[in-house]
């Protein structure tokens, strides 16, 4: 009986050791998923800003195309200098997006056949990118986000109805 007690000793100690590993990695477990979870939070970020400055500068657009769209064409941007509500938005493009590249604002006229008359439609396309300093780091690619929308003018005619 004597022999069989002392081929016991220690046991119930490793048993805890181990016991204390396996809790050890599971808390690290949790800790990694609690970090990706939050980068993964700031990038969900990253994309609605995007998203809520493509649509703003489109809503600009809209409220300030002037007669016609005479004004529209002044909201195209390219990379360089900026002024008025377009160097605004540029500069709190610059200011939202962590490592931001120069948004892109292209303006193309479209001639839209209707069948009694033509008319200019246009096709308004603004790409946002942003690369954040642990993409930068890894020399990954920087994020895109490309929105689109097509804008068109009609002007009412002498009854008032709306001709395009």
């Amino acid at each position: 009986m004597t022999a069989h007690r002392y081929s016991q000793r220690g046991v119930m100690l490793l048993e805890a050791l181990i016991g204390i590993l396996i809790f050890s990695i599971g808390i690290l477990a949790v800790i990694g998923m609690q970090a990706i979870s939050i980068q993964n939070i700031g990038e969900a970020k990253d994309r609605t800003d995007a998203s809520f400055l493509a649509n703003e500068i489109i809503g600009k657009m809209w409220a300030d195309r002037g007669g016609a769209t005479a004004n529209l064409m002044n909201f195209e941007y390219h990379g360089g200098g900026a002024t008025g509500d377009l160097g605004a938005w540029v500069g709190k493009v610059k200011a939202s997006l962590p490592g931001s590249i120069e948004p892109d604002v292209s303006i193309t006229p479209i001639i839209v056949n209707t069948g009694t008359g033509n008319y200019t439609a246009y096709n308004v396309q603004v790409t946002l990118k942003w690369q954040s300093p642990t993409d930068a780091s890894t020399s990954q690619a920087p994020h895109v986000y490309t929105t689109t929308a097509f804008m068109q003018w009609c002007a009412p005619n002498a009854t008032g109805a709306y001709m395009c």
